[in-house]
C-alpha cells in the first residue's frame, strides 16, 4: 500500500493485492451473524488484523480465545479502524514520504 499526503487535507491511498492466503471463518467477522447491537463492539485493525477490547490489541484469534467472544450470542458488533501501533507507523511513514517530496515540484 502507498499512502500519500494529496491536496488540502486529503489522504491518498493506493494498494495492490501482493498475497492472498485462505484462512478458516471466524464467525466474529462474519458479516451475516446476528449481533447484539446494545454491546460494545470489538475494534478490529483492518491494516495487521489484530482486535481489542478494553484497549488490550492482540491476534484476533487470541482475542477470541481469552475473551470468550464466540461464547456469546448474539456476537458483539465489529468496529474497523487502526490500531496505535499501525497509526505510530502509518504516521512516521506519511511524515518521511512527505519530507522527501519537498521540493521536487
Amino acid at each position: 500500500m502507498n499512502v500519500a499526503p494529496g491536496a488540502g487535507a486529503q489522504v491518498a491511498f493506493r494498494s495492490i493485492l501482493v498475497r492472498e492466503e485462505p484462512r478458516p471463518t471466524i464467525a466474529l467477522l462474519d458479516r451475516d451473524v446476528e449481533r447484539d447491537e446494545d454491546a460494545a463492539p470489538v475494534a478490529v485493525c483492518s491494516w495487521c488484523g489484530r482486535g481489542s477490547v478494553d484497549g488490550a490489541w492482540q491476534p484476533l484469534d487470541e482475542l477470541v480465545a481469552h475473551t470468550g467472544l464466540l461464547e456469546r450470542s448474539p456476537l458483539p458488533p465489529v468496529s474497523y479502524g487502526i490500531c496505535p501501533s499501525c497509526r505510530e507507523r502509518m504516521s512516521a511513514e506519511l511524515l518521511v514520504e512527505g519530507r522527501s517530496d519537498r521540493g521536487r515540484d
